[in-house]
């Protein structure tokens, strides 16, 4: 109860053994006692549940990660909706600045990192988008007993709960995604490629799918190139050129941001972008990049999840309009990524809520115990999970198409496709596409 209610209730109870016999008096005033201390007690007890984060703030090389920035103001935001809301009751979320690390969405020092997190009085670990890191997040989470939930990491590897039991995430595994590409492409009669994939968890787990997929839909790979991340550009140039000189019209590309950068640049360098030709790629590329990568990417297709219109959206893009000062487009890797980020926090905060339904106290292994039995609607819709499962059920996805960037570098992409609920298929809307050379018909 609040401070004013315990006053109001103790002077009518006062009012009350004012007019009672002494032996009376006595009793109640023995039990007036020890009720109000029970009450201040529960106000005194009101618990801080504070987090650990793992966020990506720089790449490796020094560049800085406009989505990291985005993730994490996406989380403060959905901690300051938490709180002020008092969904927690008395109870708070926090996640100090000297509980986020930047580790680079690179596995090195992982290990020092979750140590570190691991031995402070924190309830979770936030962030792990990139899933190599996440993998090896999660492994330590299991040995230390700290939860880890992850606004991005996709990987195929991480779905499973047995493998990764203090995992969760709020996205789908990548065949959710990297397939719809080769549907896309099917669409479009296309019959054969050149593939580019990195050789990480994730890389390879997309790969998997790149091949079933085409397997399926008989499209040949004529030329597949496999490589480490973070390859340097000299060597992903003579890769382009290589299929400059076959004369090679249709590409996919499942490889993180920098290196699907150094891709779009190596195609800019060699002519790549021109009518006739297609281009298909897993991320989306980020505000501000090298204009040679964007000039090389005009056209290209890339999934992400589709965020349905909702009060609760509009509510978050008005809040994050205001803390940002700058105008948002809904359609942005930035904001997308955002969205994720503030729903992963707040898939912590219904977990702990069904903890207090409970009347239990709310501890790291609560957190792992109650975690897939959760089911709330976000602002990037409804998130809900299998127990032998870390995936998100039923993510709604969309397929964006560049077309290049804004005068003030930030990327514009347009939704020409979304997989249709009911059917599965995707629904694709041709007028809305640019395709590369910027032109806006393509003949199939």
């Amino acid at each position: 109860m609040k401070g004013n209610s315990l006053l109001m209730i103790q002077r009518f109870c006062y009012q009350v053994i004012n007019n009672s016999s002494i032996k009376t008096k006595n009793m109640l005033r023995v039990i007036l006692s020890l009720f109000i201390l029970s009450q201040y007690s529960q106000v005194i007890r009101a618990e801080i549940y504070d987090l650990g984060g793992l966020y990506t703030q720089h790449y490796r090389d020094g560049r800085y990660a406009d989505w990291g920035e985005y993730s994490r103001i996406g989380a403060q935001l959905a901690i300051s909706k938490i709180n002020a809301s008092n969904m927690l009751g008395e109870d708070k979320l926090r996640m100090k600045p000297e509980n986020i690390i930047d580790y680079h969405c690179w596995t090195e020092n992982i290990k020092a990192m979750m140590t570190t997190l691991a031995m402070k009085s924190i309830i979770a670990i936030t962030g792990a988008e990139c899933s190599a890191p996440a993998a090896m997040m999660a492994n330590f989470g299991q040995k230390f007993e700290i939860p880890v939930f992850s606004y991005g990491a996709n990987a195929s590897q991480l779905s499973s709960a047995k493998d990764y039991p203090w995992f969760l995430r709020v996205v789908s595994p990548s065949e959710f995604y990297e397939g719809y590409l080769i549907d896309l492409a099917t669409h479009f009669k296309i019959d054969q490629i050149a593939y580019f994939h990195t050789t990480d968890p994730w890389g390879e787990g997309a790969n998997k799918v790149i091949q079933q997929s085409t397997k399926n839909k008989n499209i040949k790979i004529i030329k597949k190139y496999a490589f480490p991340r973070d390859t340097s550009q000299a060597a992903i140039d003579e890769y382009v050129r290589e299929t400059a000189n076959l004369n090679i019209k249709n590409f996919v590309i499942t490889t993180p941001t920098p290196d699907t950068v150094k891709i779009f640049k190596a195609m800019h360098k060699f002519g790549i972008n021109k009518p006739g030709n297609t281009l298909f790629a897993a991320e989306m590329i980020i505000d501000r990049e090298d204009k040679r990568a964007v000039e090389g990417s005009i056209g290209y297709f890339a999934p992400i999840v589709r965020l349905p219109k909702s009060n609760l959206l509009a509510e978050y893009m008005e809040d994050l309009k205001n803390f940002t000062n700058k105008e948002i487009d809904i359609n942005s890797a930035n904001f997308i990524y955002s969205a994720l980020s503030y729903d992963h926090i707040m898939l912590i905060a219904n977990i702990i809520v069904l903890i207090k339904n409970d009347e239990k106290m709310v501890s790291r292994r609560l957190l792992y115990d109650y975690m897939r039995l959760v089911s709330f609607t976000g602002i990037t819709g409804s998130i809900s999970y299998i127990n032998s499962s870390n995936d998100r059920l039923h993510t709604p996805i969309q397929i964006m198409n560049s077309h290049g960037a804004h005068p003030n570098g930030a990327m514009n992409f347009i939704k020409i496709a979304e997989v249709n609920q009911k059917t599965g298929q995707l629904d694709i809307d041709e007028d809305k596409i640019l395709w590369p050379g910027g032109i806006s018909d393509y003949e199939y």
